[in-house]
């Protein structure tokens, strides 16, 4: 359940334009699996606790910096493509065999 809950706070979080303000924020708790953080332009968002360092407790103020990895990412744009090329197949493979 927990992991659907922050699935839906981290794509809502991504809805709204905080490009504007430095990348930081405050950590307004820290729960077993979740910390909530709060932007400088005071939007919410839920984080697996797993990101943060063990260290972080509330009140801190954490830098936020992701990185992209562009070998990581054709990599798996490959994997991907090739998943959906071996649904593409059963698909088309089922069909034959049903209509025979």
């Amino acid at each position: 359940m927990l992991a659907g809950v922050l699935m839906m706070h981290m794509f809502s979080y991504a809805a709204v334009d905080c490009r504007h303000s430095a990348p930081s924020a405050v950590v307004d708790r820290v729960e077993q699996e979740a910390a909530v953080l709060i932007a400088e332009c005071g939007k919410q968002t839920v984080l697996p606790s797993a990101f943060l360092p063990d260290t972080v407790s509330e009140g801190d103020i954490v830098y936020i910096h992701v990185l992209t990895d562009d070998d990581a990412t054709v990599l798996q744009k490959e994997r991907m493509q090739q998943l959906l090329d071996q649904l593409a197949d059963r698909h088309i493979t089922g069909e034959r065999k049903r209509d025979r």
